[in-house]
């Protein structure tokens, strides 16, 4: 391979390397969870990463502020093309939380929806669809109100 085939080889890949990720485009139009392109928002709040088993991917893991959270996979064709994402975190408080502080919660606060899990810990879920297609613009919204979401149960369930 001559010397300008492997310049222009090297020039192409390193303006791919540096070239802004598909979710940067405000316009991008997503009509299914691209389990990359929701990890690098995730990543633009704070440290996130794949949890997959046996090559597939299962969700992602991150942290963002006081809190951890969960981001799942849903409504999936053969783990691909998943059409919606649940994001989801809990709490382990020093003192119990009632019900009725959560159901108080749920009925003040219109998005995401909070409860005890099995094992009394107070959770709180937020979904998104992607049927019919959102933008990455959209997409990054509802990490913010998600990520709100969080933070408004924290500190008006938790800290009660």
């Amino acid at each position: 391979m001559n010397t300008l085939v492997k310049l222009t080889l090297a020039g192409l890949f390193t303006a791919a390397l540096a070239s802004p990720a598909i979710a940067s485009e405000p316009d991008q139009l997503h009509t299914y969870a691209d389990p990359y392109i929701i990890l690098e928002i995730a990543q633009s709040f704070g440290p996130a990463e794949l949890d997959e088993d046996d090559q597939e991917i299962q969700s992602i893991s991150g942290h963002n502020g006081d809190f951890e959270y969960v981001i799942f996979f849903l409504e999936c064709h053969q783990n691909t093309n998943c059409t919606e994402l649940q994001f989801y975190s809990y709490w382990l408080p020093d003192t119990p939380v009632s019900n009725d502080t959560i159901n108080k919660w749920n009925s003040d606060y219109r998005f995401g929806r909070g409860y005890l899990d099995d094992d009394n810990d107070p959770v709180v879920e937020y979904d998104i669809n992607l049927d019919g297609g959102v933008t990455s613009e959209n997409l990054r919204s509802n990490f913010e109100l998600a990520f709100l979401t969080f933070r408004t149960f924290d500190d008006v369930v938790i800290a009660d």
